[in-house]
């Protein structure tokens, strides 16, 4: 299963990130494909959205897992959908506090 990741150690106080996975291979799915979209963050505060095509996956959710060291798929799963050949994902972040906040992230595509 191919997949994204990454990670910001200090997602800046009061900023929203640019699309995090614009630039990468898989920012448009060359398939049918289920995309499980996992994350962490380091403290209360950072929130995600995460647009599939024309479709918004998750709306400025607060992300509940804490710990952005790495990534648990049993346990961090945000989100699971599924999209057709050439949909465009689009991932954001958002700091919503006063202090720079670290989070990490992986994307999944799976072939169906």
């Amino acid at each position: 299963m191919p997949s994204m990741s990454g990670a910001d150690a200090a997602l800046g106080a009061n900023t929203t990130s640019a699309n995090v996975l614009a630039g990468a291979n898989l920012e448009y799915v060359p398939y049918r494909a289920r995309v499980s979209f996992f994350c962490a963050k380091s403290a209360a505060g950072v929130r995600a959205t995460f647009l599939a095509g024309q479709d918004v996956a998750i709306d400025d959710q607060e992300i509940p897992f804490i710990g952005a060291a790495f990534i648990n798929q049993s346990d961090n799963l945000m989100d699971s959908f599924d999209v057709l050949p050439g949909t465009k994902l689009q991932l954001r972040f958002r700091n919503t506090t006063g202090g720079a906040l670290g989070y990490v992230y992986q994307v999944v595509i799976t072939p169906i």
